[in-house]
């Protein structure tokens, strides 16, 4: 959420070449007469620019741009106006949209580099061990993925303990589906669990009815 907005103001102490930039969320001139509290100099406001957002990044933006003349503070040795402090803050606006891109950028980059659950995980044998890699591959618990499928921790145990050696196949799914691998690694079918979006999930077998015969008479 971006920080609120408010107002950039320059402020001299007259007489004297010292120029006070800061930002106020409320009227400017309130914030004049607090600062003339105690000041041997007279305060007069040189401008004051208005910004929708992000006040305080622009505020220390400005005063990094200002580094050579900053002498006490939030007080300068800079000849001041409101053309002046406008380009200040439009180069700051303008320099804190460039780094927040290049943050995306680099954030997008690194996603992209960063390994699949798929490309990690080793070459088990068993449907177990399988099941056990992905899901610790992933950061899940065994009680949150079995809540995930709607089965006991017992029976998630037993599964990747491989106790339970012919799994439903509906379960399978369930699980390549939670953990975002494919269901024909854990079957042992294929040894990189990387999933293909295009390829249609296995259905499990439907069992078919058979018709008891009639009577004879």
């Amino acid at each position: 959420m971006p920080n609120p907005g408010g107002t950039i103001y320059a402020i001299s102490a007259v007489g004297t070449s010292y120029v006070k930039i800061g930002s106020t969320k409320t009227s400017v001139e309130q914030r004049r007469k607090r600062l003339q509290t105690g000041q041997p100099f007279a305060l007069e406001v040189l401008a004051t620019i208005a910004v929708e957002e992000d006040l305080g990044r622009i505020e220390k933006q400005v005063y990094a741009f200002l580094e050579a003349e900053q002498r006490r503070g939030e007080w300068f040795a800079v000849a001041m106006d409101s053309t002046h402090l406008e380009a200040l803050v439009v180069r700051a606006v303008q320099y804190i949209a460039e780094q927040e891109e290049i943050t995306r950028l680099r954030q997008q980059a690194q996603a992209a580099a960063m390994p699949k659950v798929g490309d990690v995980l080793p070459k088990l044998a068993t449907i177990g061990e399988r099941v056990k890699a992905a899901r610790e591959q992933h950061g899940r618990k065994q009680a949150e993925l079995a809540r995930r499928l709607g089965c006991s921790v017992n029976a998630l145990s037993m599964l990747e303990k491989n106790a339970i050696t012919d799994p439903r196949a509906s379960r399978i799914i369930g699980i390549a589906e939670a953990l975002g691998v494919s269901a024909d690694y854990l079957l042992g079918l294929q040894d990189t669990a990387a999933t293909d979006p295009t390829a249609p999930h296995p259905q499990p077998a439907k069992r078919q009815r058979t018709r008891k015969a009639a009577p004879v008479a």
